[in-house]
């Protein structure tokens, strides 16, 4: 058990936007690398299908989504680290990468995602992030209802 206090989430916020090189930013940047180092066996596990762990799911494809803090948070090299466990027979994986423009390579948080072919990136169509495949052209609303 680590005796230091751990952060409130005021301080983690306001290490997030300090000043480069300060105090504060090279904390944060300590506590999001302990925080990877923590993550890192158990998503490595998961994509190589190891269930040991109880999640279950060993042949089914692992979505990362949400996935900014891996480009934030200096997490790139966990990224391809997994990417490589997928492509070395473990379960499929796909990192959803929102764009404002599909024709410009992927980003998370501003840092260029490295597909190892053009196979690896996907652009996906509106219409399939709305739904529009499965709702009959119903738009659909927050929660799944559809309007």
């Amino acid at each position: 058990m680590d005796p230091r206090p751990k952060p409130t989430w005021a301080t983690v916020l306001a290490a997030d936007v300090a000043e480069p090189g300060s105090r504060s930013a090279r904390k944060i940047r300590e506590f999001v690398a302990a925080a990877w180092s923590t993550a890192a066996p158990g998503l490595l596990a998961t994509v190589a299908g190891d269930t040991t762990g109880g999640t279950g799911g060993a042949g089914g494809p692992v979505l990362l989504h949400d996935a900014g803090p891996f480009g934030r948070y200096h997490g790139m090299d966990l990224l391809h680290a997994l990417a490589e466990r997928a492509r070395r027979g473990g379960r499929p994986t796909w990192v959803l990468c929102p764009v404002e423009d599909p024709a410009l390579p992927p980003r998370l948080d501003g840092v260029q995602v490295q597909p190892a072919s053009e196979s690896e990136w996907i652009p996906l169509p509106n219409a399939w992030v709305a739904n529009a495949h499965r709702s009959g052209g119903q738009k659909s609303r927050p929660g799944g209802q559809e309007s």
